[in-house]
């Protein structure tokens, strides 16, 4: 509104008269510590992210607590709900991160170029054996992952199924059906 203006003075009550007071806050400061900067945050998300990929790794989506995943992260706990939404949020995006880097890394082989169907399943041969094979050193996380969600899925499994599975179900359907006969 117009008529307002902004002070370094805020009222607070006193416990135990209850007459309010005025009281001078510092404006470059904030009275609770400081304010934290945009580095802090994409520190501390990544912090999240971090812990969170080994944690669900070794316990699973079910296993896990926030609680957990925030102690190895040195972040509060509310930080999981300011950054991803809650636990599944969070999970669902360290799934993703996870399978966008393995795809950025290693693309699915492109199956509509590919005429013969022997080709179509060594490609798809060679592009999982690198997967799991190859580059399991290169991120162990995923192996574990993948087993947590056969033994108890979660709704991420849909979205594996969707990003991972669908683009090459079919023409590797095709292409055994065609090498069976």
């Amino acid at each position: 509104h117009a008529g307002w203006h902004m002070s370094n003075e805020c009222l607070i009550c006193d416990r135990g008269s209850g007459i309010m007071k005025s009281m001078k806050v510092s404006k470059d400061k904030p009275r609770a510590g400081r304010v934290p900067t945009r580095r802090d945050a994409v520190a501390t998300r990544e912090r999240l992210l971090k812990a969170a990929a080994t944690v669900f790794s070794q316990s699973g989506f079910h296993g896990a607590s926030v609680r957990e995943i925030c102690a190895a992260a040195d972040a509060n706990v509310s930080a999981v709900r300011h950054y991803f939404g809650g636990k599944e949020g969070l999970y669902h995006e360290l799934l993703l991160d996870i399978f966008q880097a393995v795809r950025d890394r290693d693309p699915l082989p492109p199956f509509e170029g590919i005429a013969d169907p022997e080709e179509t399943v060594r490609a798809w041969v060679l592009f999982y054996a690198r997967l799991v094979l190859i580059h399991k050193a290169d991120n162990p996380v995923i192996a574990n992952l993948i087993n947590h969600e056969l033994k108890q899925p979660t709704a991420a499994l849909d979205e594996i199924i969707n990003v991972i599975i669908r683009p090459v179900r079919r023409p590797l359907e095709e292409a055994v059906g065609a090498l069976l006969g």
